[in-house]
């Protein structure tokens, strides 16, 4: 009998321990674009930066902050010319402006702006590492 209310209580709490843990890694916090640009680094406006993305940091984000309307314009430079490169301009809200791909070597994007914060992210689309200088003017 004893043997009998062990192996019930056993099971009885592994089927707990296994329906709590299914529900905390349902609740856990899933890895997205978001996450990554609240920890986006300041970019200096008309300053040209060096950067490279590839081989595990696939990603870099930046941010710029605007005082007033104005012309955001966004120039990436990256070598090899042939990686595949992704640049996306997003606003404070994270909603995509502009996500352009195509282009080999420079990418040059604008658009008008409001007052805020804006974000940059360079994505590379394939693993090899890839160089990259970005400039950020505001018009």
């Amino acid at each position: 009998m004893y043997h009998k209310k062990t192996s019930i209580l056993l099971l009885s709490s592994s089927l707990i321990l296994a329906l709590a843990t299914t529900s905390i890694a349902d609740a856990a916090p899933k890895k997205d674009r978001d996450a990554e640009r609240v920890r986006a680094r300041r970019a200096a406006t008309g300053k040209v930066i060096k950067d490279k993305v590839g081989q595990g940091d696939l990603r870099d984000w930046r941010f710029v902050e605007v005082g007033k309307s104005a012309t955001l314009e966004v120039l990436v430079d990256f070598k090899p010319l042939e990686t595949k490169i992704e640049l996306v301009v997003t606003d404070a809200s994270g909603k995509v402006l502009i996500k352009e791909l195509k282009g080999r070597g420079v990418r040059k994007v604008s658009l008008e702006v409001t007052p805020g914060i804006y974000y940059v992210m360079v994505e590379a689309k394939q693993s090899p590492r890839t160089e990259y200088q970005i400039t950020l003017k505001v018009k």
